[in-house]
């Protein structure tokens, strides 16, 4: 089980390299990853490597240290796919650094997928979600959900990630008038 997520961590880091040599994988994201391995295998499925969009390694929040995005949807189950995904979406977690290689879990949510926009020092996660999340008011079914984009912000008071405010969403599907 270590060795995976040793492997994992090094594949990930490899393609974030200005992070790669400060950021080794934390206990509480490791720990997760354990968990997600150990469902898995509960469902009656074998955790098999991840794909690319299974996990973001940036520096969120703008603080100078390494926070971690998971996208459960990413998590390769084989022979139980929908463990962690389904017609609904899955779950974002964000792990926000703290000292000594430690983070926090700083966000939950569903979401239909993940994007990072941006460079080092200025990064920004977007996820796809969709209805209310994307402004869409009244009575709707998820077939006439509108979707988007819409970024996380960080609230400095709380220090938990949040949807920035509906004026700042990317429309991806809108549902004709009838």
């Amino acid at each position: 089980m270590y060795r995976f997520s040793s492997a994992l961590a090094a594949c990930l880091l490899l393609s974030v390299p200005a992070l790669a040599a400060a950021a080794p994988m934390p206990p509480e994201v490791r720990g997760h990853i354990e968990d997600m391995k150990k469902e898995c295998r509960q469902s009656g499925g074998s955790p098999a490597e991840p794909a690319d969009s299974f996990l973001i390694i940036a520096d969120l929040n703008g603080d100078g240290r390494t926070d971690w995005a998971i996208d459960e949807a990413g998590f390769n189950c084989d022979g139980a796919t929908s463990t962690f995904k389904g017609s609904g979406g899955s779950q974002i977690y964000i792990f926000a650094g703290i000292t000594g290689n430690r983070t926090r879990q700083a966000f939950m949510h569903g979401a239909y997928g993940m994007r990072l926009e941006g460079t080092a020092g200025h990064a920004r996660l977007w996820l796809t979600v969709g209805g209310e999340l994307c402004g869409q008011t009244g009575s709707f079914s998820r077939a006439e959900a509108i979707s988007c984009e819409r970024p996380l912000v960080w609230n400095t008071l709380t220090k938990q990630f949040e949807f920035a405010p509906l004026a700042t969403v990317k429309l991806l599907k809108q549902v004709p008038a009838k």
